[in-house]
């Protein structure tokens, strides 16, 4: 087995599972989110 090929494969699995997140809600929303976060001190 290639440990680095398999590692390869799973960061563009990761990749696209961001990819398709992202797509699937706005960004903006996301960083609205991620503000409030912050604010709430997590």
């Amino acid at each position: 087995m290639n440990t680095i090929s398999q590692s390869e494969i799973l960061l563009q699995d990761a990749t696209n599972e961001v990819g398709s997140f992202l797509r699937k809600y706005q960004v903006s929303d996301i960083l609205k989110q991620c503000n409030g976060y912050k604010q709430k001190g997590f």
